[in-house]
């Protein structure tokens, strides 16, 4: 932080005079990428006391040549441990989220025994194909009821659902192919805007989730559910769940720098913190 124009100290008696909002300068991407750069180059190649003094690179290299590269963790492994927490009331279909419900095997045998709990679900706000519910102590995956979600975040599906309600009376139910089309037109739109002007995406927080809950509880139906002729499936397995990112790359995993020399000992190294105000 010390390296950074715009930075706001620990407190601010420490920062006193100094014209923070002035010479603040970074956009999301240039903190990204300096964060990551400090990670990667400075703190994962300097002693680290929980490793007796190994930099965490050479503790990585040492570790991986003699026990080998750790497996990919699968897709519920990753929903369970790092995405969005949220309680949701079982219903006779699953559980709703963001307009879509979801329901699996272990869902509807749940219902059959106690329809008026609820279940703690990890939703995955990149990718609103399925999600991970917890029934007990153990998770299991449970599947959009309405295809053609798989891929789509949260975000592009409440936009969509907001283009298509500016031409629909708002309480009735919704279409899910024209949620679908609409959010392929918007989600078009915004690559080309973000490409033209390299922005990061922005993060969506638990509140915001919550506030959208109001506009998304009208269940989204395809025709063909609507009429009955699509029943959820009883084999897990069918709906294939991504085990790995398309890019055969584990989200848990990163590339990692070889080692270097340590990068030469700056005076009041006390202030690289995390904890500054921005």
């Amino acid at each position: 932080m010390p390296l950074l124009a715009g930075r706001t100290f620990f407190h601010t008696v420490e920062r006193g005079d100094y014209p923070s909002e002035t010479l603040a300068c970074l956009c999301d991407n240039d903190l990204i990428k300096i964060l990551l750069t400090y990670i990667v180059d400075i703190y994962h190649n300097q002693p680290h006391g929980s490793l007796k003094g190994e930099t965490p690179n050479a503790a990585w290299a040492r570790l991986v040549s003699k026990h080998g590269t750790p497996p990919v963790p699968d897709g519920l492994t990753i929903r369970k441990a790092f995405r969005r927490p949220l309680i949701r009331k079982l219903r006779g279909d699953g559980v709703m989220f963001a307009g879509l419900t979801y329901s699996c095997e272990v869902l509807r045998e749940a219902f059959l025994h106690s329809p008026t709990r609820e279940v703690e679900i990890r939703a995955d706000l990149h990718d609103i194909g399925w999600i991970a519910v917890r029934v007990g102590a153990t998770w299991y995956p449970a599947m959009a009821n309405q295809p053609g979600f798989d891929g789509i975040t949260f975000e592009q599906l409440r936009e969509g659902i907001r283009s298509v309600r500016h031409k629909h009376k708002r309480g009735v139910e919704l279409d899910a192919p024209k949620v679908q089309r609409a959010i392929e037109k918007i989600s078009e739109a915004n690559r080309r805007a973000f490409a033209l002007r390299e922005l990061t995406p922005f993060h969506v927080t638990d509140e915001e989730v919550e506030r959208s809950q109001a506009a998304l509880h009208y269940p989204i139906r395809s025709d063909e559910m609507r009429l009955g002729q699509i029943t959820p499936s009883t084999n897990l397995l069918d709906d294939a769940i991504s085990i790995t990112p398309r890019n055969g790359q584990s989200e848990a995993e990163a590339p990692v720098s070889k080692p270097s020399d340590p990068p030469e000992q700056r005076e009041r190294r006390k202030r690289w913190r995390f904890d500054d105000e921005e």
